[in-house]
């Protein structure tokens, strides 16, 4: 009794430990059996057939090739009324103390003697009440399994039954997780295109931020899920510039202080485009802040500091950056030395240093390169 106690405890350990259903079962049937004096341990899976065939998904025991030389059903016939069978159509564990007198076991009877086994208990595996699989354990000797045994194995079974809900609810989440990312990327791939369509330079310019920004983001060492997620705050950072009319955009010359302000609340245009979304990053306030400046004279708000997010002031500088060394319809490009200078000008005063030392350091110690 002791020993099939510290058994059963095992195995929970492997229940909220395992990471998916045929591991759980696989480590379950190898500690039944190597902690326990049972003979063979295996777990079925309900068909739902015609012919209600049982499968067995996983087993260990001192012998190979029982399960695999036997036909098992959870039908009301002739390969039904053993334990497995039974325990599944009755729902509730079937013990038989004695394989080689009861009449039931007959089709399986020599198969067993050959290998040994004497006694079985079968116990349902049942979730939300259904029946989801069944447990099964064989010894060598009759009259094997007592009162206080098949009470800890269905508290086993009912162990099973929840990790199994839960491995499967964390499975459902992840898949929903995944669905709403893609819908997320193609958003964020339908914003691109929008800007692109309507103004080719911004479009470039985007996509170029987005790789200096994330070759910026790898030196600091951010981690790769929120590398993510500043690709793609970068990619769109610009949104807002659909609401600056396209002539003010594309026009050669000056512009005047009353466009460049009308040029200014792209920012706030932006967040309030994506203000519906719902990002698993704060992109938002990526796409709002990333022209403000340390000292507090970047725009729309003036921020300073800590109150501007990493992810921002790593746009902040891969935007000037490449803006400076850009062509555009007002002025020619100025090259990627005049950028660097910029930044380093600013270096501690508006752009954070860190992160001013590592884009120097791409360009000019690992020759970054624009191409998209």
């Amino acid at each position: 009794m002791r020993n099939a106690y510290s058994t059963i405890l095992k195995c929970q350990d492997i229940i909220v430990a395992t990471k998916n259903e045929m591991e759980m079962y696989t480590k379950i049937c190898k500690i039944l059996v190597d902690e326990g004096p049972y003979k063979l341990a295996w777990i079925g899976s309900i068909g739902n057939d015609s012919e209600k065939k049982v499968t067995p998904v996983a087993e260990a025991g001192f012998k190979k090739g029982y399960l695999s030389s036997i036909d098992i059903s959870w039908g009301d016939n002739v390969c039904g009324q053993g334990p497995t069978g039974r325990a599944i159509r009755e729902c509730r564990e079937y013990l038989m103390k004695d394989i080689m007198k009861n009449k039931d076991y007959l089709p399986w009877r020599e198969k067993a003697k050959e290998f040994g086994y004497r006694s079985s208990i079968a116990l349902p595996i049942e979730s939300e009440g259904n029946i989801i699989g069944v447990l099964n354990l064989y010894s060598s000797s009759k009259d094997s399994f007592n009162s206080e045994e098949v009470k800890l194995f269905n508290r086993l079974t009912k162990n099973i039954a929840q990790g199994i809900y839960i491995l499967r609810l964390k499975k459902e989440r992840e898949e929903a997780q995944r669905a709403n990312y893609e819908i997320l990327l193609k958003t964020i791939d339908a914003f691109v295109l929008a800007v692109e369509k309507r103004d080719p330079y911004t479009a470039g310019h985007q996509k170029r931020v987005t790789k200096l920004a994330v070759a910026i983001a790898r030196k600091l060492g951010l981690d790769e899920k929120r590398i993510e997620g500043l690709r793609l705050g970068a990619l769109i950072h610009d949104i807002g510039k659909i609401y600056v009319p396209g002539e003010i955009l594309n026009r050669p010359g000056k512009i005047t202080k009353p466009e460049f302000d009308l040029i200014k609340l792209h920012s706030e245009i932006g967040q309030e485009i994506i203000s519906g979304i719902d990002f698993p990053w704060d992109i938002k306030k990526m796409i709002v802040q990333h022209h403000e400046r340390l000292d507090g004279s970047g725009y729309p708000n003036g921020l300073m500091e800590e109150e501007i997010i990493i992810e921002a002031k790593i746009i902040a500088v891969s935007d000037v950056v490449e803006a400076i060394n850009s062509y555009r319809p007002y002025r020619p490009a100025l090259g990627i030395k005049v950028a660097l200078d910029e930044i380093k000008l600013g270096r501690g005063k508006i752009y954070d240093p860190k992160i001013v030392d590592f884009c120097v350091e791409l360009f000019e110690i690992e020759d970054f390169q624009w191409e998209i």
